[in-house]
């Protein structure tokens, strides 16, 4: 089931690239699955220094967040747009409703890098899938380690 965050406060955030191989459910545009889900219509781009219209459902790396859909207009959504890359700095604004979404393998597998160079991918000790660690010594795929600690 997909989480819905409001944002407090303004959040660091690029494009993930490589995103194409992401299909909205049900039919859906990811705009409007994000405005079912949420009960909002879209406004402004979810950028902070953006007035367009939103209209697209971008797919975001939001820092401390990861993965989400996001409400961003066409100009922000381009992939060769400088200033929505890890190194523009770009910052979401405040109260904004973002849907956090699994990546997909063309994400993880994209050449743009979604988190630093220490955090490269590794295979899961437990079940040998490829994981994208949250810390440079972790050894278990996210699954994987909710059940070890579980256990």
């Amino acid at each position: 089931m997909s989480q819905i965050f409001e944002l407090d406060g303004k959040f660091p955030a690029w494009n993930i690239i490589g995103s194409s191989d992401a299909l909205p459910p049900m039919g859906f545009s990811w705009i409007t699955w994000a405005e079912y889900l949420t009960g909002k219509t879209r406004g402004k781009c979810s950028y902070n220094d953006c007035n367009n219209y939103a209209t697209c459902g971008g797919h975001l790396w939001i820092k401390t967040l990861g993965c989400c859909i996001a409400p961003i207009c066409s100009s922000c959504n381009y992939s060769e747009n400088p200033i929505r890359k890890k190194e523009g700095n770009s910052i979401l604004r405040n109260k904004i409703y973002v849907i956090k979404v699994d990546m997909t393998d063309g994400m993880k597998n994209s050449n743009r890098i979604i988190k630093p160079d220490n955090f490269k991918n590794k295979q899961c000790v437990n079940c040998n899938i490829n994981f994208i660690p949250k810390k440079p010594n972790h050894k278990r795929c996210n699954s994987c380690a909710s059940s070890y600690f579980i256990s």
